[in-house]
């Protein structure tokens, strides 16, 4: 959320109540609210640079979806961010709807599975790798037919 003052994000008092989800706020904020995943804003007082991006990634169609496969190698990313896009051309990852989720990174190889994915639809996914600070890298793509 946005006001006037050029301030970003919510504020909820008190989390007990939140949790408690009486008369359902907690599942209308989930539905409204924050349905869409979002990254963690850099600090920069913090100081820090970007990651390289994730050496390869690999997709594949199966049963349950798409499956990807990124291979990274630096000891400097944390996480991912995965975007993807329908068709065959790149987007831009400043559209906050192109983001589909953020990944933990779980060694040089770290798997998801896109369970949302449209058969026969051809996608383009873009994968950046962030540190613990939340700076991002450039992205690397791939086509899925």
């Amino acid at each position: 959320m946005r006001d006037r003052s050029g301030v970003h994000g919510s504020m909820h008092f008190s989390l007990k109540d939140l949790r408690a989800n009486r008369l359902g706020s907690r599942d209308r904020l989930i539905r409204t609210e924050y349905a869409q995943p979002a990254l963690i804003p850099v600090m920069p007082w913090l100081g820090g640079e970007a990651p390289p991006p994730p050496t390869k990634i690999e997709t594949e169609r199966d049963t349950n979806g798409v499956a990807l496969k990124i291979n990274d190698n630096s000891n400097e990313s944390t996480y991912f961010a995965l975007y993807r896009f329908e068709g065959s051309e790149v987007g831009s990852i400043e559209d906050a709807d192109a983001l589909l989720t953020t990944v933990r990174k779980t060694g040089s190889e770290t798997s998801f599975i896109d369970n949302t994915a449209e058969p026969d639809q051809t996608y383009t996914y873009v994968v950046t790798s962030l540190d613990r600070l939340h700076h991002e890298s450039d992205g690397k793509e791939q086509i899925l037919q």
